[in-house]
């Protein structure tokens, strides 16, 4: 709540854009990144640049801090062309995660992984008449790793980002590119929480329970054996995935945080209330990695 408090009184400082962005509306923006972030980003002062807001070489988290050192090379905003902002795009290049030498919090394999990372994001959000529109957020990993998502948040507007968390979700779409070797660690990790037997085993039995479980008015036999042929592959499977979940109600953040408190989250009576109303599609080309 504070961060996000935090980001309202430093975007509210917005001046509007004036013809050509100049610093004072850079550091603006950058102040509102740092406000969200919770912590100080350490670099020089940002520099504009064929329209872009440049900020240089950023560090987030210093010696004293207890997570991991975020870095990039470079970090750029690009706000609203003029006026009030109802527009931003970000890119970040070389986007590194390094662990803290001596935190025995973290798991080894995720110290390993996090090391061998560099990875690449591209956002671009804007007001549209009645949604937030989150038209691109694009990571790429090492490797073929693509995760690439789209958005309508209905109720939601750029410059008061605490109406994320009350906006409604009425169109999300997702397109993952996989070559296996990031899902490998993440569900062996995940599988031993589980407890039992094969940590991969665990973690595909979760998520087919998951499919089985959707009611068939969001998720058609189509769609559903598209996503079990994905599932039944992990955690090597190679190829691409597309989803695409649309809903004239909208899904909250806070009917998820409801949804999780529940007993069984996802039995399928939780999903219906959930999902009802909404329609599923997937799309799973195996071996394609473009």
């Amino acid at each position: 709540m504070l961060r996000q408090s935090a980001l309202v009184v430093a975007l509210g400082l917005w001046p509007g854009m004036t013809a050509a962005l100049t610093g004072a509306e850079c550091a603006v923006l950058f102040a509102g990144v740092q406000a969200m972030a919770g912590q100080e980003i350490k670099a020089g002062p940002p520099v504009v640049a064929e329209g872009w807001c440049v900020l240089a070489a950023p560090v987030l988290g210093g010696a004293m801090d207890s997570g991991p050192t975020i870095s990039a090379d470079v970090l750029r905003l690009r706000p609203s062309a003029a006026g009030d902002l109802t527009a931003l795009d970000v890119a970040v290049s070389g986007l590194r995660v390094t662990p803290k030498i001596g935190d025995r919090a973290m798991d080894d394999r995720v110290r390993s992984f996090l090391r061998m990372q560099t990875a690449d994001l591209s956002l671009s959000v804007a007001d549209g008449p009645e949604s937030l529109e989150v038209r691109q957020l694009v990571v790429t990993l090492e490797g073929r790793n693509r995760l690439s998502i789209g958005a309508d948040i209905r109720g939601a507007r750029l410059a008061d980002p605490a109406s994320l968390f009350g906006g409604k979700v009425t169109r999300l779409d997702i397109d993952l590119v996989t070559d296996g070797r990031v899902a490998r660690p993440v569900m062996q990790m995940a599988g031993e929480q589980m407890g039992g037997g094969d940590p991969m085993a665990a973690v595909r039995a979760v998520l087919a329970e998951v499919v089985v479980a959707v009611p068939a008015s969001v998720l058609d036999s189509g769609a559903r054996f598209a996503l079990t042929r994905f599932i039944d592959g992990l955690p090597q499977t190679t190829g691409r995935l597309q989803l695409r979940l649309t809903s004239d109600k909208g899904i909250s953040a806070a009917d998820v945080a409801i949804n999780g408190m529940r007993a069984d989250p996802i039995a399928p009576r939780a999903l219906e209330q959930l999902l009802g109303g909404g329609v599923v599609s997937v799309v799973w080309q195996p071996g394609v990695t473009q």
